[in-house]
């Protein structure tokens, strides 16, 4: 089926299903409420992208084709937000984790329960129309017609009617593999020159499950009380310039490491710790990270890493077979990837390889991800293991 009836009615019932008394969606419990940071705009000339971690991105994101500037061929996912707009506040469904923003992307959240979903917050320009039928092109489906479109059900998102587009099909993203069997539930909220996407991808079945917490997740967006800081955003001096964060940990020291023979350690910003730059390296990076509490996860933050590169997420078996060490008083788990990127126009990017480190520790995490060509980055590893095992208080 093209586009899917609303659970027990027609679609143009679902205004009323969603603000009538006596009839609302299944109770979803919230465990918490949440912010987005304001969009930014473009980074300054002389300021290359990929020299400042952009609000409501990966935080670690700035390695070139994941959020960052162009690596030759490889930067085609986009760089930088949209312009415009400020930060949402939402309650967060029980079972849901927010996970590092792809680029473009204001928020980004996985499920506990259904790891091959996920779920973004975004905004960019365009009419409805076509941004209805880009949701169709990805899903491998015709034109909606027009009367299909006039069909569109509604439900209030931030104070204004938001058109849901549910359908169902094949998807195909700019990069990796189809998703065959696949589902997009996704409301487009128009306010003005831009529109607010909420778009929830994944297997039908899991979807459906996620349908009720989805709805609730929506109808929760508010806009952020103006001046505020979401949990975790570096405070602000008096002046409104950014300070350094403070340390998730306070009790420790911060971390050391030992340069790899012949890289180069260069300017970092808030909240990587350190950037590095390989020796006989045009368009390879590596960055060290802490983030407080799980950082998202260890397995959302390896499945997104793997997305990067157009892989899908591990099985139980691969998860279980990654390369694990002791460091910092925890388990570090390693995680060697080879895929290719994608570029704008939808054709197949250029091999890539990324290697990461992921230290869960009591209070805080610590990344250490390094990414580029597959032929720049073949000799690498051995510095990387070096890198990330001389890691220290």
């Amino acid at each position: 089926m093209r586009m899917r009836m609303l659970r027990g009615g027609a679609v143009t019932a679902l205004a009323f299903v969603l603000t009538a008394c006596g009839d609302d969606p299944a109770p979803v419990e919230i465990t918490d409420i949440r912010e987005t940071r304001p969009t930014q705009a473009a980074a300054p000339a002389g300021l290359d992208e990929s020299s400042r971690l952009s609000v409501g991105m990966d935080p670690h994101a700035g390695v070139p084709g994941m959020g960052g500037a162009g690596m030759g061929g490889m930067g085609g996912m986009g760089s930088g937000m949209p312009a415009g707009g400020g930060g949402f506040a939402w309650d967060l469904p029980a079972g849901w984790q927010e996970i590092p923003a792809p680029p473009a992307t204001m928020a980004a959240f996985g499920m506990e329960a259904h790891v091959d979903t996920r779920m973004t917050v975004s905004r960019a320009g365009g009419t409805l129309e076509d941004n209805v039928q880009r949701w169709h092109r990805q899903m491998g489906l015709e034109r909606a017609s027009a009367a299909e479109l006039g069909d569109l059900p509604h439900v209030e998102v931030l104070g204004a009617p938001g058109v849901l587009v549910d359908v169902e099909g094949t998807f195909q993203g700019m990069s990796g593999p189809s998703m065959a069997g696949a589902r997009l539930l996704g409301i487009i909220v128009p306010q003005g020159r831009e529109s607010v996407f909420l778009k929830l991808l994944g297997p039908a079945e899991a979807v459906e499950a996620e349908h009720d917490a989805f709805l609730a997740f929506a109808t929760s967006l508010r806009e952020a009380p103006a001046g505020s800081l979401p949990a975790g955003h570096p405070p602000m001096d008096g002046g409104g310039a950014m300070r350094p964060p403070a340390r998730p940990r306070a009790t420790t020291a911060p971390l050391a490491w030992d340069v790899p023979p012949g890289w180069e350690q260069v300017e970092s910003r808030p909240p990587r710790l350190a950037t590095f730059k390989p020796a006989n390296t045009k368009d390879t990076q590596c960055l060290v990270t802490v983030l407080g509490g799980a950082g998202g996860g260890v397995a959302a933050n390896l499945t997104e890493w793997r997305r990067q590169l157009g892989l899908g997420p591990l099985t139980d078996a691969e998860y279980a077979a990654l390369e694990r060490t002791s460091l910092l008083g925890t388990t570090a788990v390693f995680l060697k990837a080879d895929g290719r990127t994608g570029t704008e126009d939808g054709s197949e990017g250029v091999a890539a390889t990324l290697y990461g480190a992921i230290l869960p520790r009591d209070e805080d995490t610590v990344f250490v991800k390094m990414w580029g060509p597959t032929e720049e980055m073949k000799p690498t590893w051995d510095a990387f293991r070096a890198l990330v095992e001389s890691l220290r208080e």
